[in-house]
Parts: C-alpha cells; structure tokens; sequence
C-alpha cells in the first residue's frame, strides 16, 4: 500500500500534531446544535438548510423520491419537504451533505462523494437495524447510531490526509474487511478504526460512538459495534453502485432496510422467529 512503512510510534506522533488537524465543519456543529436543543423545531433545521443550496436540493430530491411520494404528488418547497421525511431523518441528511462539502479530503470528487455516500448508508442502516433490537440488549438510541455509522471509516480519511496521501488511491481505501486492517497494520502500525477512534475522541463525540467506531471490526462485545459491521459489510455488498446520498436513501427505503434486517438473524445477533417461537412458549 505504501512505498514506506510507518511505525505505530510515529504514526501516533503524526496524529498528536493538533496544529492543522481536520476539524468538523461549521455547518455540521450547527445541526448537531439544534437537534441536540429539546427546544428547536423542524423550522430551525430549514433555516440552516436553505442556507445551502446543495443541501436544499437533496432534500427536496429524497422528499420527492419514490418512497416519500408514492402517490407521484411532488412537493415545491422546502419546509413541505422537511415536513413529509421528518426532523430527524433531513438532519441526517443535511449531516452527511455538509460532511461531504466542508470535509476537506484531497482527493478527487467521485472519490470523496462515494465515501461519503458508503458512510452515509452505514448510518442509515445502523440507525434502523438498532430499532429492531429488544432494548435488553442495550443498544445505543438510533440517532447515535446513525452518526456512528456516518463516521466508521473516519479514520480511513485521516490516514489519507495526515499519514499517507497515497492511500486515497489505494485499493485499500476502497475495501472492506479483515484484510483491509490487515494491510492498514502493516503499513501505519494501526488500522482505521484506531485512527478513527483519535479522531473522534479529540473531536469530543460521545463515548458510545467513540465506542462504536473503534469496536467495529475488532469482534468487540459492544452490540453497537456489532451492528455497525453488519452495517458495513452489507452496505459494501449490496451498495457499492450507489454513488449519491439520494442513490443510497432510495435504494435502502425500496426493499434493502428489510433484507438487512434478515442479516441480524444470519449473524445470531437476534433469533430466528422459529426459536423466539419456542422461547415465548
């Protein structure tokens, strides 16, 4: 993958510099702002969006797809929009919009919009497969998820900008699994989830995506985690066409939500209806 292998000790040291360190865009705290306040509306998310016209557009597009207009009755307007997918699920989107404008990866654009489209799925899919886990198992709420999701492969684009800009050409950063990590070793002395883990925490994001995101191919206990890697893998799997967040929302909302959900059976992470069957008897 590189020309010259780093050690894990300097690879840390390189991580440590915090002088020109990405930071997270201005207009992506200012979502989280308001959907973390108990006291915003569904007005407030619109005022931020209409800002931005890239934004603007992409809602209307997912409003105005398929699966939220079955009746073929487009909508006009954006507060129509915001009105008919919900608060929750345009913040979501305006999240990975403002990832994929005011993220600077030095890569070129289809390079940047596919990754960001794979996260973007990633915290759709996660999001949803939390809401079919009983809550015994102690999964995180379904919001944290979505934003876990969106940032798995964060490290992935922090190998490529501080430690190695080779990597955003590498097979490897368009890969999934083991030997992806595997490689990732070999050459920084730390995989992805690592980084991902240092980025997030310098960042201050939750402890239960910091969690999610460090875990998510380590086999960790965590159900969080668990999830998260079915996420991926079946996001790689049945996904990797899709090249627009609107692609990957309307691919997910036309049948793939529901054959994900068959995966947490495959995986043992919840029974199969014939053993739940038994159990409740």
């Amino acid at each position: 993958m590189t020309h010259q292998v780093i050690s894990r000790q300097h690879t840390l040291e390189l991580l440590g510099i915090t002088e020109d360190l990405p930071t997270l865009p201005d207009r992506f705290l200012k979502i989280q702002h308001v959907v973390n306040d108990p006291n915003s509306s569904s007005g407030d998310i619109a005022k931020i969006i209409q800002t931005d016209q890239t934004t603007a557009v992409m809602v209307m597009k997912v409003a105005n797809s398929p699966p939220y207009n079955p009746m073929n009755k487009p909508i006009g307007s954006l507060s129509q929009a915001v009105a008919r997918l919900g608060s929750n699920e345009t913040a979501d989107i305006a999240l990975s919009m403002s990832l994929l404008y005011g993220f600077a990866i030095p890569a070129g654009i289809a390079t940047i919009r596919s990754f960001w489209t794979h996260a973007y799925a990633v915290g759709l899919l996660c999001k949803h497969l939390t809401t079919k886990l009983p809550k015994h198992m102690g999964a995180p709420d379904p919001e944290t998820m979505f934003l876990a999701g969106l940032f798995h492969d964060i490290g992935k684009a922090i190998l490529g900008i501080r430690i190695d800009l080779s990597y955003f050409e590498s097979k490897e950063f368009r890969s999934f699994g083991e030997s992806v990590i595997d490689a990732e070793r070999a050459a920084f002395g730390m995989d992805h989830a690592e980084v991902g883990q240092s980025i997030l925490t310098r960042w201050d994001m939750p402890e239960q995506i910091i969690k999610v995101v460090a875990g998510h191919y380590s086999g960790s206990d965590c159900i969080g985690a668990k999830i998260c890697f079915i996420a991926d893998s079946f996001a790689n799997e049945e996904l990797a066409e899709c090249n627009s967040i609107e692609a990957a929302h309307i691919a997910l909302s036309s049948g793939l939500f529901e054959k994900a959900e068959e995966r947490l059976i495959e995986e043992g992470v919840l029974p199969k209806p014939e053993e739940e069957e038994e159990f409740e008897d």
